[in-house]
C-alpha cells in the first residue's frame, strides 16, 4: 500500500511540469489508492443459505 503513495509523492514535483498534467490533490490521490486497495483485498460476499 505504501508503494503507490510514495511513488506519487516522490514523482509529483516532476510530473507537475509535464504539459497537460492535471494531477489530483494529495488527499484525493491517497483516497483513491485506499479505495482501490480495499476493493482489491475485499472478500467476496458469502452465499445465501436459504
Amino acid at each position: 500500500m505504501t508503494g503507490p503513495v510514495l511513488s506519487h509523492l516522490l514523482l509529483r514535483p516532476a510530473a507537475a511540469d509535464l504539459p497537460g498534467a492535471d494531477l489530483p490533490s494529495t488527499e484525493e490521490a491517497i483516497e483513491a489508492f485506499a479505495q482501490n486497495f480495499l476493493r482489491a483485498v475485499a472478500l467476496p460476499p458469502l452465499p445465501d443459505r436459504t
